[in-house]
């Protein structure tokens, strides 16, 4: 059964261009005046200078909440089209447009419905302004249902990186900390699922950068202020934070920090 899509759907904006320049606002002007969207959502233009993994780890964990047929643009490094193709790709019926420079093997956990290579001259004109060359006429021609998957060349794939995701090893879990919050709350990769299939109910021990704990906990009032509070958030990810504090700041923690589970040791 096809998937009906809104006349004009949902256009985010993930970015790392700041707030305090007139760039965001260019590129939301260029769009009203263009599709005339019902809405454009910013999920986040903070995203740290160049950095694409960061923004598809963003996404990765957002984009599900928004409605199918919704199309995403990941803007990082205005320039980044000199050196990576733009493109644009189905996944579970929603659309992604951005650079192809990794970011994508971060983004999706599976094969898109399809890849493809965005062409520049898809309007007839070139201008130094990436967003209005690439992006804007594949937003188009999604809105137009004009077979967007014609809208350059069809590829294969997409540049693969190597990432350290969580692992298992000898009932042992291991993680990272992908993000740190405004709050200083740390998020790990290490999701509920992963952790309940390895543990299957065992006792197990929490190691982070010199601090261990064996208890979960519920929600952030479990502890007192001060105190340390590890329990699965709102994405089902792994988060270490301090009751009433920053986990950052009281704990020393960094983005990137290794988290070690062991399970059946108490």
């Amino acid at each position: 059964m096809s998937v009906v899509y809104p006349e004009i759907p949902i256009i985010t904006l993930t970015s790392d261009l700041g707030l305090q320049d007139f760039y965001v606002a260019i590129i939301k002007g260029v769009i009203h005046r263009t599709v005339k969207p019902n809405n454009i959502v910013d999920i986040t233009h903070q995203i740290p200078d160049y950095d694409s993994f960061k923004a598809g780890e963003v996404l990765h964990n957002c984009f599900h909440f928004f409605p199918e047929g919704t199309i995403h643009c990941i803007l990082i490094n205005n320039e980044s089209h000199i050196k990576a193709p733009l493109l644009l790709c189905k996944y579970q019926n929603h659309f992604f447009i951005g650079p192809d420079n990794g970011l994508f093997s971060v983004l999706f956990t599976e094969q898109p419905t399809y890849i493809v290579k965005i062409t520049e001259n898809l309007l007839g004109q070139k201008s130094s302004f990436p967003f209005k060359d690439f992006y804007l006429p594949a937003i188009q021609r999604i809105i137009q249902q004009k077979e967007p998957e014609n809208s350059g060349e069809l590829i294969q794939n997409y540049k693969q990186v190597v990432l350290f995701n969580s692992y298992v090893r000898d009932q042992t879990i291991f993680g990272y900390i992908w993000h740190i919050d405004k709050f200083g709350n740390c998020i790990t990769n290490i999701s509920r699922e992963l952790f309940e299939n390895t543990g299957k109910g065992a006792s197990f021990r929490i190691e982070i950068k010199g601090h261990e704990t064996t208890k979960l906990n519920s929600h952030y009032e479990d502890k007192k202020g001060g105190d340390l509070l590890i329990h699965f958030n709102s994405l089902d990810r792994l988060e270490i934070a301090i009751s009433n504090g920053s986990a950052k700041q009281y704990l020393g923690l960094n983005r990137h920090d290794k988290i070690i589970i062991r399970f059946g040791e108490n």
